[in-house]
């Protein structure tokens, strides 16, 4: 099968996946409930997973699968930055809002 086909059966199952939940909790009566729509949206979100898994189990060889879907590990020099960066702008963003704090408190 083609890389093109291949593709559009992974966009056909996503939608179809990601649409089903939506609509499916739209006929249920959830999304009347304002507190429900993350949770709902977040169900959502997993289509493209859940195709991505579907379609890496259809398509590639039993050995290729964990490469298919990018499993891999490696860790090297921009992935340790790419965990670091998020934590020390984390970290950056609390002490200068205590900072920013603390002359109000007195």
């Amino acid at each position: 099968m083609s890389t093109a086909n291949k593709s559009i059966i992974f966009l056909a199952l996503a939608f179809a996946i990601s649409w089903a939940i939506v609509i499916g909790a739209h006929f249920a009566g959830l999304s009347q409930n304002p507190m429900l729509a993350m949770p709902i949206l977040a169900a959502m979100m997993t289509g493209p997973a859940i195709s991505a898994l579907i379609c890496t189990f259809a398509f590639e060889k039993k050995g290729d699968r964990v490469k298919a879907l990018g499993l891999h590990f490696k860790p090297n020099f921009w992935w340790i930055l790419a965990w670091l960066i998020p934590i020390l702008i984390g970290v950056g963003s609390v002490a200068a809002t205590i900072l920013n704090v603390r002359p109000s408190l007195r």
